[in-house]
């Protein structure tokens, strides 16, 4: 074989050539999400060769594939050039990020080839919403990383067709595909929606399976634990790997383990020897209690408030932003109050939460408000952490709605 594929740990893999590799989607240590979620087990950077990195592939902007920590940990330990290489985006954040870095970064659009003559592979990124998958044609063999991108049927079996049938003319070699849970289902008391997320997850592994028709599917992305009191009870949830290859064996589906080669050819005893390992894992850290979640007052949450709305002003003011006149009402429970506010009037107020004329559409926590409220990106991360209930889905989506919308991508 002229190179190895590697995996690392969550989302992350390496490929290694002779004379140059690769990472993709590096998250080596930290929480992430507001810390409601945690690698099973950190990755020790002197235990990689980086020593011929000459590129890192970024799938998107979430902290679990986009970890700041982890590039700055391999920026410090790299002397030589390397070049980060994203799908196109219009916000310059990342850009000017990775160049205050010392990183060589580069922006492709999706669904177009590209090729790298200096090493002689070739490349596309495939977007759909937030996420995206890529694609990598080295030496005659195909590495498809649909990652946690929710194409549909249509979606996979156009791609199957038009790009790997016609397009290449060739077989997917490894399939990376997440295969677990990772954001909000529905509220904790709600066991048949989180039942049937479960379930959704593994049909989507399996009927990705089925259409792509690669050689070996590769479970991956999923090797967390979600560690905050508020969403701990989503580790009872989680996809079972070995039940999933036990109960598949018709198809090959390899399971990956930490800094160990994953083979072109089927391995099912190794496979299910990893499984193992992973229920062990896992199994530990259902068991582990998580630390308290960060309580932020009144008024660090009155001053987040009042930043995002010095925000929302600038957008409303250059780009015509439309704001919705709604007032919402969230329970905060960890100080005990009522907070309601409105983006149109710039107004936020706290009650006591005896007072009845006041309807929640949910329960969040201070912390993960006090980031809503301060951070572009806070809408997106608090729905993630899963660490909130929803009494009012269409408010609640409204509100997560255009606080999102406020974030350029």
């Amino acid at each position: 074989m002229s190179f190895e594929v590697k995996f690392i740990n969550h989302a992350c893999f390496q490929i290694i050539k002779k004379d140059y590799s690769i990472l993709v989607d590096p998250w080596f240590s930290g929480k992430v999400f507001n810390n409601s979620w945690e690698l099973l087990r950190e990755t020790n950077i002197d235990d990689l060769d980086l020593s011929n990195l000459k590129y890192i592939f970024i799938s998107h902007e979430h902290p679990d594939h986009l970890s700041w920590s982890t590039l700055k940990q391999i920026r410090q330990k790299c002397n030589q050039r390397i070049e980060v290489l994203m799908p196109t985006r219009d916000n310059t954040n990342i850009h000017e990020n990775m160049s205050n870095l010392g990183f060589e970064y580069y922006q492709f659009e999706p669904y177009q080839f590209y090729t790298n003559d200096a090493d002689n592979f070739t490349f596309s990124f495939f977007k759909k919403h937030h996420d995206s998958a890529m694609l990598f044609d080295i030496d005659g063999k195909i590495i498809f990383n649909k990652n946690d991108c929710e194409f549909n049927s249509e979606d996979l079996h156009k791609m199957k067709t038009v790009i790997f049938d016609n397009m290449l003319g060739k077989e997917i070699d490894l399939l990376f595909n997440q295969f677990s849970l990772a954001g909000y289902y529905a509220n904790k008391n709600d066991k048949q929606t989180l039942k049937s997320a479960m379930e959704s997850h593994i049909s989507d592994l399996l009927n990705t399976h089925r259409i792509l028709k690669p050689k070996t599917t590769v479970p991956f992305a999923s090797f967390i634990t979600f560690c905050r009191p508020e969403n701990h009870f989503l580790n009872h949830y989680i996809v079972n790997i070995q039940e999933i290859v036990e109960d598949n064996k018709n198809i090959n589906l390899f399971a990956p383990f930490y800094l160990e080669n994953i083979p072109f050819e089927m391995d099912y005893k190794k496979s299910l020897s990893n499984c193992k390992k992973w229920s062990s894992i896992f199994d530990e850290a259902k068991n582990e209690n998580p630390k308290k979640t960060p309580i932020f007052s009144k008024n660090d949450l009155e001053e987040s408030f009042s930043l995002m709305c010095k925000e929302i002003s600038k957008l409303k003011n250059y780009f015509g932003l439309n704001v919705p006149d709604a007032k919402f009402t969230l329970c905060v429970q960890d100080i005990g109050r009522y907070c309601e506010f409105s983006f149109l009037d710039n107004k936020i107020d706290f009650t006591h939460m005896d007072d009845l004329s006041k309807v929640p559409i949910a329960s969040v926590s201070s912390y993960d408000l006090d980031g809503f409220f301060k951070n572009p990106w806070g809408a997106d991360t608090m729905n993630i952490t899963s660490c909130f209930s929803v009494y009012d889905m269409q408010q609640w989506r409204k509100m997560l709605s255009f606080r999102d919308m406020c974030y350029v991508r």
